[in-house]
């Protein structure tokens, strides 16, 4: 029986250990699947993150390029922004001149004028067509449209008719430091050709151009030496700073006679260690436009000059009543067709021919050819009658 009982512990004994074992091999059995489960998942993270990192990179490409091309079209909208601004401008400035293309051949008879194409040879001639325009700049051909140089862009006082041409000299300019007659010197370059100009000074009743100079000890003439002059449109020198006189040398207050120095003919030729000027208005047509500056005597560091030029300014028309008397009035009234013309000599027609390609004061532009006899003369001459027989 001891026995018996002894079998049978020794016999649970080993059932139980063997539970154990086996228990023990299921929980090594059960983790290492967890851990082949876990390195399972660990690699599908690792792999969905490095897609994840490689697509990333893709959009980031994408984005990039995108970007650029973002940009690109921005720049071509600016561009395009650009261009529809200068097509409107100029698409305005083409309408002006349709308008006045229009309004002057309607109302060329009433002018008193031949227009060619329409478009007028100076401010007052538009504002005579259209006394309702507005000053602005406008499109002129001063020596004729079809003939010549190409139109010109203008400002139009149309208050009054007045043509403006503008050039590089308009600000306020020092002229340094320098000691001899005309050491400094600056050419004025206009916004417009010099035969434009000269046409449209031809065509205009009066011209005139503003200049001033301010001056610190820094004379225009001393002691009969001239330090400083302007040349005109032919270059030649002048040294009168005012009017129309240029015969002597002065100034608008020589002229009135209220010069700081009444023995001088211009303030600044008083050479005295104070700010003066002188300013006035060249009225001379044939000298302008003033075609360049020259001042000197500005040596010392406390002398000074400093220049102002103003716009070139034109107004009016010039009147041609009955009969023109040169191929000159026939281009101001607006004839442009070069050929034989009959004007109003001093006791009897004369036959010309103008050559309208060229300018009033150019060699050539007239010459004579004869008198012309307008007056009725009987004619004598004899006929017969042939009878003719076939």
């Amino acid at each position: 029986m001891a026995a018996s009982s002894h079998y049978t512990s020794t016999f649970v004994l080993i059932f139980v250990i063997a539970l154990g074992v086996v228990a023990s091999d299921q929980k090594n059995y059960s983790a290492e699947e967890d851990n082949k489960v876990l390195r399972k998942d660990h690699e599908a993270l690792k792999s969905q993150f490095e897609n994840f990192i490689q697509v990333q990179g893709q959009f980031s490409k994408q984005f990039g390029r995108l970007n650029e091309e973002v940009q690109q079209l921005k720049l071509k909208i600016q561009e395009q922004d650009l261009l529809l601004a200068s097509c409107k401008s100029q698409f305005s400035q083409e309408e002006k001149v349709l308008a006045l293309d229009s309004l002057l051949n309607n109302g060329a008879n009433k002018m008193g004028f031949e227009t060619k194409s329409g478009l007028p040879r100076t401010c007052h001639e538009a504002r005579l067509a259209n006394p309702s325009l507005t000053s602005d700049v406008y499109w002129i051909d001063p020596d004729g449209q079809g003939v010549g140089e190409d139109p010109i862009q203008v400002t139009c006082d149309m208050s009054s008719g007045i043509t403006l041409i503008g050039h590089n000299s308009e600000s306020p300019t020092n002229v340094g430091h320098c000691l001899d007659p005309g050491c400094y010197s600056k050419s004025i370059a206009y916004e417009a050709s010099l035969r434009q100009i000269s046409a449209l000074i031809e065509l205009s009743e009066e011209c005139r151009q503003s200049i001033k100079y301010d001056c610190y000890s820094a004379p225009l003439e001393f002691n009969g030496v001239v330090y400083s002059w302007w040349n005109n449109r032919d270059g030649q020198a002048q040294d009168y700073w005012s009017g129309n006189n240029n015969a002597t040398h002065t100034c608008q207050c020589g002229i009135q006679n209220s010069c700081i120095d009444s023995n001088l003919k211009c303030n600044c030729d008083a050479d005295a260690p104070m700010s003066l000027y002188d300013e006035g208005e060249i009225t001379k047509k044939e000298d302008l436009p003033i075609s360049r500056l020259n001042f000197g005597r500005t040596a010392p560091e406390a002398s000074s000059g400093v220049h102002t030029l103003g716009k070139l300014k034109c107004s009016g028309q010039r009147v041609v009543n009955g009969m023109p008397t040169s191929c000159t009035e026939l281009w101001q009234i607006g004839h442009v067709l070069s050929g034989l013309y009959l004007i109003r000599g001093v006791s009897q027609v004369e036959t010309v021919y103008c050559d309208f390609s060229q300018l009033p004061t150019s060699q050539g532009f007239q010459t004579w050819i004869g008198f012309a006899d307008v007056k009725s003369t009987a004619v004598y001459f004899s006929t017969f009658k042939e009878t003719l027989t076939i």
